[in-house]
């Protein structure tokens, strides 16, 4: 078989579409700057403790202002159970 002949017929294009590895799209550079101005999340505390306080924040069904009131009241009226008010007060919620 001539190489030359082969060369004719082939379409060299299309021959390394069908068989190259396949690569990324090169981004511009214009789209990595913007990937880098993404800013993150800031979280003053950890995630794990943030649901924790969200939990005993939904069983509470108490108001914000309730539940201020009710800890510095030192909960007179009794509006939340003894442990829940341990919890609120280890959690520094109010």
């Amino acid at each position: 078989m001539d190489d030359l002949k082969v060369f004719k017929v082939l379409d060299l294009e299309e021959f390394q579409k069908t068989f190259s590895a396949y690569q990324k799209p090169q981004k511009d550079h214009e789209e990595d700057q913007s990937f880098v101005r993404k800013v993150k999340e800031l979280s003053v505390i950890d995630g794990r403790r943030a649901q924790n306080c969200n939990i005993l924040l939904l069983r509470l069904k108490l108001t914000n202002e309730e539940i201020r009131h009710a800890v510095l009241s030192m909960d007179e009226q009794e509006d939340l159970p003894k442990d829940m008010l341990e919890q609120v007060t280890h959690y520094h919620i109010f």
